[in-house]
C-alpha cells in the first residue's frame, strides 16, 4: 500500500529518481522514503537498510 505521506505525483519523481544513477545517500534516503509511504514503520525501514530509525523519521518529516 502507498500514499500515506506523498502524492502520486511525488512518489512517481522518487520513483525515477530511483531509477537513475544517484549518489548512495540520497538513493538510501529516497528508498527509506518510498517505503515509509509504503506504511512501514520507521524501525523496520531502519532495520532493511541499516540506518537508524531516528534517521528514517527524521527523511519521514523532510
Amino acid at each position: 500500500m502507498s500514499g500515506r505521506i506523498l502524492s502520486p505525483e511525488e512518489r512517481a519523481r522518487l520513483l525515477a529518481t530511483m531509477r537513475r544513477q544517484t549518489p548512495s545517500t540520497v538513493h538510501r534516503r529516497v528508498n527509506a522514503i518510498l517505503l515509509l509511504d509504503d506504511g512501514w514503520a520507521a524501525e523496520r525501514v531502519a532495520e532493511a537498510l541499516f540506518i537508524d530509525a531516528e534517521t528514517a523519521r527524521e527523511y519521514r518529516k523532510l
